[in-house]
């Protein structure tokens, strides 16, 4: 039975660890034996046992043998081997003070004989710069343009060589290299470089003499990067092309230029010749690998030779990371011989990169941390199902910022980033492999890194199309890199940016436009649904108002012959009034034509000249041209004449108590009668004067002898031009309580006695003339826009005084308005006739209507509106009536209507006057095609049929 293996010490250092994974791996395996092992490896027992004893660190080569002998991943475990191999100190043998290979730094003058590979491409710089004074050595970052210049040109060339580099101070700089040559005075010798460029061709030539200057200018692209004074700048660069390009120039300059900086320079020197640095060949880079350890005496094992050329091949810029690696498989050598095993236990050039990546990475400040990640995940192209490589980047994807500019630089320093004219990339693949920290980021968010490259290929692509609309995201690609975005906060550069936000913006504004459309979309539907149903309205409205029209013209057609067939079937008359009403009830001919069956009327003598009811209706008063009163009590049914003053009444009126009636006479008289007892009349006073009109105000408290308007006569009394005010409390004795200059009457009271309307006597008032008591005085109130209707005949005025009515006497254009009284100013409301009598207009004090007494005998109701609109109610004809006198409302609601023969008393209540109609009495058969005859077309029942 095999004897067990040794357990491991105390501890928990990187070495235990790591033995304690190889002894876990081969208990994976199925625990081989170590014979078993040691055939599957080609190592020993012994070897393969202690490389798991924890004792010291295995070498690669047997640490990757023994895990394929145990089925392990070979480069997982490559990298863990490293990883340890960098936390312990490696013991180094002695070695010499002096390497033959110089590590990254570059070759200098006094290192002309460890420089090799290079000899062909000396021997064509030198003759170029024999045949021109100015050349311009350019090429990629790491490609050995320093070492060329100075330890091939300036070591090889016969003449004097002064090499140097620019620095933050050109001028500065080559004052005091040229003085360290010549023996100057460098602080004098930059003075007049700085006074006057041209003096370095002179200095150049004292120093000289008879032979040529060789200056080298290595790393000139420093003039650009840390140069910041332009004015130095150029001077320096004046001060070289200058030197090189005068006839007596006794100079030959040589400028190292990194390739991306190639273009500046040919701008600033045009006339300088181009002098590109190729590649090595392999047997130059074998060369290079080879001869500086042979000549120390060392010799290379043939393997190695072939796995630093792979290596060296692989990559662009790799020279100083193949001098590094050499340098430390030096240091591990086996006598005098670099051997294989030296090479990758020092790491090679996958290592030296990786060793260089970390250090550099970790002297960046945080912020510079992050643009340098930014740039390495540029660099890198992800391989799908494949490994990363790396990849060549546009100078344009990168921002052109300090910072940025500061990061590169040092990665170019570093050796980790090669430059090109135009681009730049990693400068070897093993980077992406050998550095935990990349790797670590490649394999965190790998969707977000392909959002993030699929972001900077289409941003490149909207920018090469001239930014064209159509090639910006939208759709789910700007959603995953909205999601992306918003995320991640990811470093974008100033295009992606760009781009991005463009995208945003653009989808936004379609986004705007398609709710647009669809709101447009929404509202042309809703109005093609809305045109539907108008169109359908119109046609429904159009048949009904055809209706309505047909059925209005029968019913005009049917109240038009009610005049004729009253006289001869009044309860036929009736029967049509009251279907013409039902079939337009809103008709104000039709209404009025119902009413008229339901009307009470009282006769007059024929001599009457002057009529007053009271407001009950109880008593009317009529004037005879005798100057006799007769009152007829309609509630005892009674009547008396009470004996005038011999001479025509001219007006009279009846207190709202009905208790006193005023009567004027065409002589001047003015008499005053105690009606309370009609039968038992007395007169209570009386006077003598001018002519008046006579009223009493609504609460029975004041009488008004209005101003008389001008009838032509003169036989009789003089017409008085004012109006005085009697306070009628004591009728026995009235008392004069104001004076109404130059108004007439009858003179029209509200309800509080408070204002009045009073037609104007003067010929240049336009308006109606209301006043207003205030403080026992009355005052007119003026009109806020004057009308233009001409004179005023009849004015009247509301219960509350808020409305005026005036009636014109321009017998051309007569016209009765309403006026408003609107901060005790009047102000025109509207018309309410143009064919108006003479009459007052009436106000009803309970409903809020007005009656206006046409010209053509009509009686016209209208509603009253709150801002003086008003609308038609009914149309009464009173037509048979003689020489219409006035109209008012009662108490009740009815309406009166004076005239010389009668007083008719209307009421407003159709439904009582369609109980009337069906009241009346039957005269004669009225046949079917008797009744159809006035309702053509129309299917229409007598009402009052059961």
């Amino acid at each position: 039975m095999p004897r067990g293996e040794r357990p491991l010490d105390d501890g928990d250092g990187p070495l235990l660890r790591f033995a304690a994974d190889l002894r876990r791996l081969r208990e994976l395996a199925g625990s081989p034996v170590y014979r078993e092992l040691s055939r599957r490896a080609h190592y020993s027992t012994a070897v393969l046992s202690e490389a798991a004893g924890g004792r010291k660190l295995p070498s690669l080569a047997v640490t990757l043998a023994y895990v394929t002998a145990c089925d392990g991943d070979a480069g997982l475990w490559e990298r863990r081997w490293r990883e340890v191999a960098a936390e312990l100190t490696p013991v180094e043998p002695l070695r010499p003070t002096r390497s033959p290979y110089l590590g990254a730094a570059a070759f200098d003058v006094g290192d002309a004989e460890r420089f090799f590979g290079r000899d062909a491409l000396v021997d064509e710089l030198v003759a170029v710069v024999g045949e021109h004074r100015l050349v311009l050595v350019h090429g990629a970052s790491g490609t050995g343009k320093s070492s060329l210049l100075r330890a091939g040109l300036a070591a090889r060339d016969r003449r004097r060589a002064v090499v140097f580099t620019p620095g933050p101070h050109p001028i500065e700089e080559c004052a005091v290299r040229l003085a360290v040559v010549a023996g100057w005075s460098a602080p004098r010798l930059r003075d007049e470089l700085v006074t006057d460029p041209v003096n370095l061709h002179l200095r150049i030539r004292q120093a000289a003499a008879d032979e040529e200057l060789l200056l080298v200018v290595d790393q000139f692209e420093e003039v650009f990067t840390t140069c910041v004074d332009e004015a130095e700048r150029a001077a320096f660069i004046t001060a070289l092309a200058h030197a090189a390009g005068a006839e007596t120039s006794r100079c030959r300059i040589v400028l190292g230029v990194r390739a991306d900086f190639l273009d500046r320079c040919g701008a600033s020197l045009p006339d300088a010749r181009s002098f590109p640095v190729r590649p090595m060949t392999t047997d130059e880079l074998r060369e290079a690998a080879t001869r500086p350890a042979l000549a120390a005496g060392l010799t290379l094992e043939t393997a190695l030779v072939a796995r630093v050329i792979a290596d060296a091949s692989s990559g662009c810029g790799v020279l100083p990371l193949v001098s590094q690696a050499l340098r430390e498989t030096w240091c591990r050598r086996q006598g005098m011989t670099l051997t294989l095993a030296a090479y990758d236990e020092a790491g090679g050039i996958r290592h030296a990169i990786a060793r260089t990546a970390e250090s550099v990475f970790l002297a960046f400040a945080p912020p510079e941390r992050d643009l340098a990640r930014q740039l390495f995940l540029r660099l890198t192209a992800f391989g799908d199902g494949a490994e990363d490589t790396k990849r060549r980047v546009g100078r344009c994807e990168l921002d052109d910022t300090p910072q940025t500019a500061a990061v590169l630089a040092e990665l170019v320093r570093s050796r980790l980033v090669v430059v090109g004219r135009h681009d730049l990339e990693l400068t070897h693949e093993a980077l992406l492999v050998t550095w935990p920290r990349l790797r670590e980021w490649l394999s965190e968010d790998r969707d977000g890194l392909r959002t993030h490259r699929q972001l900077t290929e289409a941003a490149a692509a909207w920018l090469a199309l001239d930014r064209d609309p159509d090639s910006l995201y939208r759709g789910l690609r700007l959603l995953i890199a909205e999601d992306w975005v918003n995320r991640a906060k990811p470093v974008l550069s100033v295009r992606e940016r760009m781009f991005f936000t463009s995208s945003l913006y653009s989808e936004h504004n379609r986004q705007r436009l398609d709710r647009q459309r669809t709101r447009r979309l929404r509202q042309l539907v809703a109005l093609l649904v809305v045109l539907l149903m108008v169109t359908v309205i119109v046609g429904v409205q159009a048949f009904l108002t055809s209706r309505q029209q047909f059925q209005e013209q029968a019913v005009q057609n049917a109240v038009g012959q009610l005049s004729t067939v009253a006289r001869t079937n009044p309860y036929l008359a009736g029967q049509v009034a009251l279907a013409a009403h039902n079939l337009a009830p809103d008709s104000p001919r039709a209404a009025g034509r119902l009413l008229q069956f339901a009307t009470e009327r009282y006769g007059l003598p024929n001599s009457t000249r002057a009529v007053a009811v009271d407001a009950n209706v109880d008593l009317i008063a009529a004037g005879a041209t005798d100057g006799d009163i007769e009152l007829t009590d309609l509630k005892h049914h009674g009547a008396v004449s009470l004996p005038g003053a011999g001479v025509a009444v001219d007006s009279l009126a009846i207190s709202a108590d009905s208790r006193l009636v005023a009567a004027s006479y065409v002589d001047g008289t003015l008499q005053v009668w105690d009606v309370s007892d009609p039968f038992h009349a007395v007169n209570t006073w009386s006077s003598r004067g001018n002519r008046v009109l006579v009223s009493f105000s609504r609460t029975g408290r004041t009488l008004a002898a209005g101003g008389h308007p001008d009838d032509g006569d003169r036989r009789l009394a003089p017409d008085a031009s004012d109006t005085t005010l009697l306070d009628a409390t004591n009728p026995k004795d009235p008392r004069p309580v104001g004076t109404l200059r130059q108004t007439l009457g009858p003179v029209q009271f509200s309800a509080d006695g408070r204002t009045l309307a009073a037609v104007s006597s003067r010929d240049d008032v336009h308006q109606p003339q209301v006043w207003r008591q205030a403080g026992g005085h009355w005052a007119p109130l003026p009109a806020a826009a004057p009308g233009q209707d001409g004179d005023y005949v009849a004015e009247s005025v509301s219960a509350d005084g808020s409305l005026v009515a005036a009636v014109t006497s321009d017998l051309s254009k007569p016209r009765a308005t309403l006026w408003a009284v609107r901060a005790d100013k009047l102000t025109m409301a509207g018309p309410v006739s143009t064919t108006p009598l003479p009459i007052p207009i009436a106000f009803d004090p309970s409903t809020g209507r007005a009656a206006v007494v046409n010209a053509d005998g009509t009686v016209v109701v209208w509603k009253l509106g709150p801002s003086g609109g008003v609308s038609e109610l009914l149309e009464l004809d009173a037509t048979a009536q003689q020489h219409l006198r006035s109209v008012s409302f009662a108490s009740d609601g009815r309406l009166v209507v004076a005239a010389d023969d009668s007083v008719t008393v209307w009421t407003t209540d159709t439904d009582r006057a369609a109980q009337a109609v069906c009241q009346m009495p039957r005269t004669g058969l009225i046949t079917q095609n008797q009744w159809d005859s006035y309702f053509t077309g129309m299917d229409v029942p007598m009402p009052c049929d059961n």
